[in-house]
């Protein structure tokens, strides 16, 4: 008896994944993110929020720091600026960064999101 296996490959193409991640706000009807941490990351899907325009609504939660770098300089502010996050009017922000360990903040708020 023989048997017969099929072997699946990890492939990688960076410049796919970026085209895709570009795509994906510009086809949507609005467009949020909650980022748990920091870095490129977030830097990534911000980035592609330009095309259209910027995320409606934006919450950070992280323990970086911005004088550290670990933030790649993506403070709400600085975003604001980049048009990476709509400004619906003047000094009116729809953005909130949380400083805290997002394993225990974000259950903290997806379980808030169920209350009554």
């Amino acid at each position: 008896m023989r048997l017969r296996t099929t072997y699946l490959f990890l492939r990688q193409d960076v410049s796919d994944d970026i085209l895709k991640m570009n795509n994906l706000p510009v086809e949507a009807d609005e467009t949020g993110i909650i980022s748990l941490g920091s870095g490129l990351p977030r830097h990534y899907a911000l980035n592609a929020n330009i095309f259209r325009g910027g995320t409606k609504y934006a919450v950070y939660i992280s323990t970086g720091t911005e004088w550290d770098g670990s933030t790649s300089s993506s403070k709400p502010n600085e975003a604001y600026t980049w048009g990476k996050i709509k400004l619906f009017k003047p000094y009116e922000k729809n953005s909130v960064e949380v400083v805290g360990d997002a394993t225990i903040i974000f259950p903290l708020i997806v379980a808030g999101a169920f209350l009554d």
